[in-house]
């Protein structure tokens, strides 16, 4: 879809003017819109506009930024989906500095009805590892991200607008030389403890080790849903299961920053503290670490059957239950089959909503250590 060049001009604007691009450089990606915010149904042609930073550190090795959204009110159906920008395609206008704002290449026409929204984007790219003996070239996703947003069709909502407040920023990849960016390098967080359990993807806590998840901002990927976590100061290092995300924090599981802090579990020497400064790296599916956090599942994801979005996308990978909350209180354990886009379970939808005893989550108190039940 064609934004008028004003809207965009004035988009820019809110970037501040950056230097030259050296390396190692950081690519960072911002939502313009929309954002998580109302909107108005009057809106023809919706339009999904990002910018990023340091963009020519990305077109270096090619890169592919697509979206999708889900809705209304959370049902499967695919309402829009689009390419932002497509590795090999012409670059969009220059910006301000080295931003550059980018809109859905596809002209067809997008008009949301009432009802509550989720826009999900993904930045697939390439990443080059030379051994002077051979050139490994990786594809796969760099990073992900997601924002809620409402259409009204009373009036009440906001505007199109693309100078309303700065783009909110999404995600970041390191590229350290221009040969040599992407996917695998180590981003530095400061990572913070989480003491209750939670899965916003639909991930059953009976069947994993919540002691081993993180709550971060990006949206969780199916495909890569681990992530390897090392303290730079001591060196210890946890894999976590990345299946929930965070208004903004960098949270893992009480118990993971704990051993981060001391070596030891929360059950056993419970500590209290602020963030601790750590490098994170992306793990598949498929690496030895992040199995053995699904080892009851023999490698796959266990997905409540009621909320199959997130699983769909990976069927391969995951297994369905009939379990109706990710703290398995409720529901029938019993596997679900996939059949098209619909998951069916043996004893039907509603065995979903039946107590469930002995399958309880629990979760370790902070500060105290103590053994409690999830709610």
């Amino acid at each position: 879809m064609r934004l008028h060049s004003l809207l965009l001009a004035s988009a820019l604007s809110l970037f501040p003017a950056v230097r030259a691009l050296n390396y190692p450089a950081t690519v960072t990606l911002g939502l313009v819109f929309p954002k998580n915010k109302t909107y108005n149904s009057d809106i023809t042609n919706f339009p999904v506009v990002l910018a990023v930073n340091n963009a020519e550190a990305a077109f270096d090795w090619g890169w592919t930024l697509s979206w999708r959204i889900w809705g209304p009110n959370g049902t499967i159906s695919i309402p829009a989906t689009g390419t932002a920008y497509q590795s090999g395609s012409e670059k969009p206008p220059p910006g301000v500095g080295d931003v550059w704002v980018i809109s859905d290449t596809d002209d067809t026409v997008v008009n949301l009805e009432p009802g509550k929204y989720r826009l999900e984007w993904e930045w697939d790219s390439t990443s080059c590892i030379d051994t002077d003996v051979i050139l490994t070239i990786n594809e796969g996703i760099a990073a992900t991200g997601n924002v809620n947003f409402t259409i009204v069709g009373d009036g009440s909502g906001a505007p199109l607008s693309l100078t309303d407040g700065c783009p909110v920023f999404q995600s970041r990849v390191h590229a350290g030389r221009a040969t040599d960016w992407g996917l695998a390098s180590a981003e530095s967080i400061s990572v913070t403890p989480h003491e209750q359990f939670s899965s916003s993807v639909g991930v059953l806590g009976c069947f994993i080790n919540t002691n081993r998840v993180a709550y971060f901002p990006s949206f969780p990927s199916c495909q890569k849903p681990c992530l390897r976590i090392k303290d730079k100061e001591n060196g210890r290092e946890v894999t976590v299961l990345h299946i929930d995300s965070s208004a903004g924090a960098y949270d893992i599981s009480y118990d993971a920053w704990n051993y981060l802090k001391t070596g030891k579990s929360a059950k056993d020497d419970p500590q209290q503290g602020n963030g601790i400064e750590v490098e994170t790296e992306q793990l598949s599916i498929d690496d030895e670490s992040c199995k053995a956090l699904l080892s009851e599942t023999n490698g796959k994801l266990p997905i409540m059957a009621k909320s199959p979005q997130w699983g769909l996308e990976c069927p391969d990978d995951v297994e369905f239950y009939n379990i109706g909350t990710s703290t398995c209180t409720i529901g029938k354990n019993e596997k679900c089959e996939v059949s098209g886009d619909q998951v069916k379970c043996p004893s039907g939808d509603s065995a979903a909503t039946e107590e469930l005893e002995g399958m309880a989550v629990q979760n370790i108190e902070y500060g105290t250590g103590k053994v409690v039940e999830a709610q």
